[in-house]
C-alpha cells in the first residue's frame, strides 16, 4: 500500500516521488529541483498520479534518510 492507501485507485496508479542531492550546494545549483521536475514528468507520462513528493539532502552513503523511510 502507498502511504495507507492502494496502489490503484478508481483505476488510476499510484506513486511516490524521492529526489536526493548529496550535498547543499547541488541542491542551490537546482540539480534538486530538475530532478524531481523529471521525476514527476516521467510518473505522469507513464499514468501514474503522483500521490507526494520527498525530497531531501542527505549523501548516499549515509543510510539514515528519514523522506526515504516516510515512504
Amino acid at each position: 500500500a502507498l502511504i495507507g492507501e492502494g496502489i490503484t485507485v478508481n483505476g488510476t496508479k499510484q506513486c511516490a516521488i524521492y529526489a536526493r542531492v548529496s550535498t547543499g550546494k547541488q541542491a542551490e545549483a537546482g540539480n534538486l529541483q530538475r530532478q524531481k521536475e523529471r521525476l514527476i514528468a516521467y510518473a505522469l507520462e507513464k499514468g501514474y498520479q503522483v500521490k507526494a513528493v520527498y525530497t531531501e539532502i542527505a549523501s548516499g552513503l549515509n543510510e539514515n534518510k528519514r523522506e526515504l523511510a516516510k515512504i
